[in-house]
């Protein structure tokens, strides 16, 4: 335990604390620096663990948004690569192309995994796929979206995806 409150700063100023006479501006100052911090370590708190929303929707309804699971079976992996050797250096192209064409591409870090999950979104009325969400996992986040576009272009030749769910390992 500390005997001298010099050697320890922090202990100095909470010692401050509770002597209020002729140090009272250090005091204010303290307290001032102590609300300042815990306003910004709420604002923190508040990003990690924010409030229940008021307006939850029960666990299951994603907003009438259906999800479309298809994987890759050993053909389409190896005409995957293929492609991916020939396309690849185009990919900002390729998913510059596939998001104006009305999708929306988000990429996301699966830390539990370690792995990236790449969502395709289709939000345009006029489009077969709308309120359909096509997935895709690869350890490259650049190979996972463009695991999503190969499918949208060349398996389903940019048409309307099936509604079965085929089951395969990746994809």
């Amino acid at each position: 335990m500390l005997t001298d409150p010099r050697s320890a700063p922090i202990l100095n100023l909470l010692s401050l604390r509770r002597k209020t006479n002729d140090r009272d501006h250090v005091v204010q100052a303290y307290g001032y620096f102590t609300d300042l911090v815990n306003r910004s370590l709420e604002k923190e708190f508040q990003l990690i663990m924010p409030r229940k929303q008021k307006n939850f929707q029960p666990s299951g309804d994603f907003g009438g948004y259906s999800f479309f699971n298809y994987h890759l079976n050993a053909d389409e992996k190896k005409q995957f690569n293929g492609w991916l050797e020939q396309q690849g250096e185009d990919w900002p192209l390729i998913l510059g192309t596939f998001m104006a064409s009305g999708y929306k591409l988000s990429v996301n870090f699966l830390a539990e995994d370690r792995i990236w999950l790449a969502s395709s979104t289709c939000n345009d009325p006029e489009l077969p796929n709308h309120k359909r969400v096509m997935t895709s996992r690869h350890p490259d986040w650049v190979v996972a979206a463009m695991i999503n576009a190969f499918k949208h272009q060349v398996i389903f030749q940019g048409g309307a995806w099936p509604e079965q769910q085929k089951q395969d390992d990746w994809g």
